[in-house]
């Protein structure tokens, strides 16, 4: 099922940054940080588990979104475990020995909920968290009810991204964050448009505080992971839970997505476009997601 969706609504309104319970978990590659918001487990009648973009934490890929009211009303009943990439957590240190793989950060997902006696999730990622969450329902079908992707790439990068990526980790190691690592990363996620950064300051101004926030040794060495990504489309039409990929329709790499999409078996993904949506369908578009998500949710009788 393929449906496009025409954006009615657009900033709502932010979670504060951080809101929730953190909890650091050691896992085999290193500690990872959590944080626990909405229903306690043990009372929650599903588990939701967030993985967020490159250069972002939890707060700015998500907190938007959940911040909706119809979304708060959907994930009434839920415990969600938002997962922020080693290294990526306010005010973190170096990570030893670097950032993890892609199929390492999926392993640290699989020891979260056990640490957490977490029996099966419902994951929402973004990007580069989309596809973490992807090769974790490949290989742990069994603890997935179902995964919502925005911004799915599965392919290896291309030599423009890679070179381009090249560049900006050698300015993060040799000079910090600045303002052309700024552009660089708001460029990843939605083109620069004048009106837009007018009608939409407050949005933007928190996405790029979460930039500015990360250690940005370790941002180099997760951007570097990400240009160093295998392809793994060969193995998309195994993954067996359901699938909902959202498309923004404005996205630079929307023909990319679109290709993507062709190999999941067709009886287990729908593909939502988004208009007038980049990257960041999750807090670009919370609202246009609602219904979707809803019925998804309905079909695998999780709500």
């Amino acid at each position: 099922m393929e449906l496009e969706i025409e954006l009615s609504s657009g900033f709502i309104g932010r979670a504060k940054a951080g809101e929730g319970e953190r909890v650091d978990i050691d896992t085999a590659t290193g500690a990872v940080t959590v944080w626990k918001s909405g229903c306690p487990l043990e009372s929650a009648h599903f588990v939701v588990v967030s993985y967020h973009d490159i250069g972002l934490t939890h707060t700015g890929c998500f907190a938007t979104f959940f911040g909706h009211p119809g979304v708060r009303d959907l994930f009434q009943h839920a415990a969600i475990l938002h997962v922020d990439c080693p290294g990526h957590e306010s005010g973190a240190a170096d990570v030893a020995g670097g950032v993890p793989s892609l199929d390492a950060l999926a392993e640290q997902i699989y020891a979260i909920i056990v640490h957490l006696n977490v029996k099966r999730i419902v994951g929402l990622g973004s990007g580069l968290g989309a596809n973490v969450l992807t090769r974790f329902g490949l290989k742990y079908s069994a603890s997935v009810s179902c995964l919502v992707l925005a911004s799915l790439r599965c392919g290896k990068a291309g030599w423009g991204e890679w070179l381009a990526e090249k560049f900006i980790t050698y300015t993060l190691r040799s000079g910090g964050y600045n303002e052309r690592v700024e552009n660089f990363l708001l460029a990843m996620h939605m083109p620069y448009n004048e009106e837009r950064m007018t009608q939409e300051y407050d949005r933007l101004r928190v996405i790029t505080t979460d930039f500015a926030a990360l250690n940005p040794k370790n941002l180099a060495a997760l951007m570097e992971r990400w240009g160093q990504r295998d392809d793994i489309h060969s193995q998309l039409h195994q993954l067996r839970p359901a699938v909902l990929l959202l498309i923004g329709r404005e996205s630079m790499v929307y023909d990319e997505m679109i290709t993507t999409s062709t190999y999941f078996s067709p009886e287990r993904v729908d593909i939502l476009e988004v208009a007038d949506s980049h990257n960041l369908v999750f807090d670009e578009a919370p609202g246009a997601l609602v219904q979707p998500i809803r019925l998804l949710f309905a079909g695998l009788r999780i709500v």
